[in-house]
């Protein structure tokens, strides 16, 4: 199996970018745009805007097996003044949007672009994933509340969103999103933190 590093750099339009964790494979040529043949892929991550200027995930990417997740986390206005991002993107009128999946294709040694959703929202929560499930899991905002999402992992729909409170204090605030015991989800949130468990 071919094993990597995966980073999102820090260009204006981010890249996902995978390096060969191991030895480069001796037929591996340098590919074009890129400074070393130890990048194995370098695709920009638009969240579905081929015109955008500016793209930006501050959470770690998720990864399993081959696939590799991003978050959007840039406000959407331009020049906002505010100490305190975290804070500021939980405001519906910049909350920014968009989750993008990329996978790694063995047989073609192509990093690929799989899916991206547009609408969904998980603003500065950190994602998480269950194979057994086949869904990722994040916390999302939209008209001041926020939420447990889940997506479909291979297909990037919306599978469930639960409501777990309203307002400042139940941000997730770069807090990580984590499958507990009995399949419960955990996030952390300005004022403590949440569980949700599927009704008895």
């Amino acid at each position: 199996d071919d094993k990597f590093v995966v980073i999102s750099d820090c260009q204006d339009v981010m890249n996902l970018v995978l390096f060969w964790r191991d030895e480069i494979p001796d037929d591996w040529e340098i590919l074009p745009g890129t400074v070393d043949r130890r990048i194995a892929g370098q695709v920009p991550v638009q969240f579905g805007d081929t015109d955008t200027d500016n793209s930006l995930s501050e959470q770690s990417v998720l990864v399993r097996g081959y696939g590799a997740l991003v978050v959007n986390n840039e406000l959407g206005i331009e020049d906002f003044s505010f100490n305190h991002p975290a804070i500021a993107s939980g405001l519906d009128f910049i909350a920014p949007k968009g989750v993008e999946k990329f996978e790694w294709n063995p047989s073609t040694r192509l990093l690929e672009r799989v899916w991206v959703n547009k609408e969904v929202s998980i603003p500065n929560g950190i994602p998480t994933m269950s194979q057994k499930s086949n869904m990722m899991y994040g916390v999302s905002h939209g008209l001041g509340t926020w939420t447990f999402i889940a997506l479909d992992w291979t297909t990037g729909e919306r599978i469930f969103e639960k409501r777990f409170g309203i307002g400042l204090w139940f941000n997730s605030a770069y807090a990580g999103t984590e499958i507990g015991p009995f399949g419960q989800l955990y996030t952390g949130v300005l004022d403590g933190m949440v569980r949700m468990k599927e009704k008895n």
